[in-house]
């Protein structure tokens, strides 16, 4: 029958401290313990410093060793329930180690690696907690658009203040689509706040109706200009009430912010979403999403930063 090996016990190391001490030889220490020769002198090797072999030492070492190659978070109960607890609640993993700070020891990229390589992060499914929900780590690819828009005006001349987000009331917009139905949705950032307006449009990609639902959610909130993208749904901007600017063809990241914040919309809505859409559901979306914590805005919240813009 193989034999089952037995790691050492503080006991046992306490007792070869003892005996080295007491000019007993290794051999002699393994007969005396029951231990093989080999067993001994590994143990004595591995774990002894400048100092000798010291029974605290040896069992400090031997720990370490056994947790090498283990991730933090399986070693500490208390972070695993803050990522779990916060993935619950829709957070990104650089949102849950901000909600962290001054607690434990937590980076955003010891979650994404714990998500992406720790086998049981793996077997739970993790990933499909997290905004994208990719089994691996990815690029960001960027939708194109075309068009020729009459009397647009290029983001190349917007100014200096808009795009360093110096002052509120400026805000980008699109649209959201879907593979198998002509339901769309339009959407709108402010740039400084990054607080979001979502507003359902089942019209088709009509310039007329998505013009007017746009100038009606924005109006209220005395919009100095919109950042859109080249496609025909904007060709009707200059019934905007603001003026307008646009991305160079082919370059939608232009205007970050409103694809960022789609990207998050289709957490709820992936592009191959056919159930019923209605404007109370993405109201729900818009207030989770305008009041989660974001990094950008020194971990407040853009409910909060708007609403002391439009309170001053």
């Amino acid at each position: 029958m193989e034999k089952q090996y037995v790691h050492l016990s503080r006991a046992e190391r306490d007792e070869i401290f003892r005996l080295l001490k007491g000019g007993i030889s290794r051999r002699k220490i393994a007969t005396i313990l029951g231990r093989s020769a080999a067993t001994i002198s590994r143990e004595i090797r591995r774990n002894q410093d400048y100092l000798g072999y010291l029974p605290d030492t040896a069992e400090r070492k031997t720990k370490a060793r056994r947790t090498r190659g283990t991730f933090k978070i399986d070693r500490c109960p208390e972070l695993k329930s803050a990522l779990l607890e916060g993935l619950a609640k829709r957070w990104s993993p650089e949102e849950i180690a901000a909600s962290c700070y001054g607690k434990t020891t937590f980076c955003h990229e010891t979650i994404y690696r714990y998500i992406y390589h720790a086998p049981w992060a793996i077997k739970m499914g993790l990933y499909q907690c997290l905004w994208r929900q990719k089994p691996r780590r990815r690029k960001r690819t960027y939708r194109k658009s075309r068009s020729n828009i009459q009397g647009r005006v290029s983001i190349h001349k917007r100014s200096g203040h808009i795009n360093n987000r110096n002052h509120y009331h400026h805000w980008e917009a699109d649209l959201m689509h879907f593979k198998q139905q002509k339901h769309n949705l339009i959407t709108a950032i402010e740039r400084k706040s990054r607080f979001i307006l979502i507003v359902n449009n089942p019209d088709g990609k009509h310039a007329k109706p998505v013009a007017k639902r746009l100038a009606d959610a924005l109006t209220p909130f005395k919009p100095k200009s919109i950042t859109l993208d080249n496609g025909m749904e904007f060709a009707q901007h200059h019934s905007l009430p603001s003026q307008t600017f646009f991305c160079d063809p082919y370059s939608s990241w232009q205007k970050g912010s409103i694809e960022h914040a789609n990207s998050r919309i289709r957490r709820w809505l992936p592009k191959n979403y056919t159930g019923e859409i209605t404007q109370n559901m993405l109201d729900n979306i818009a207030n989770i999403l305008n009041n989660k914590p974001r990094k950008c805005l020194g971990w407040k919240t853009p409910a909060q930063v708007f609403n002391r813009c439009t309170s001053n």
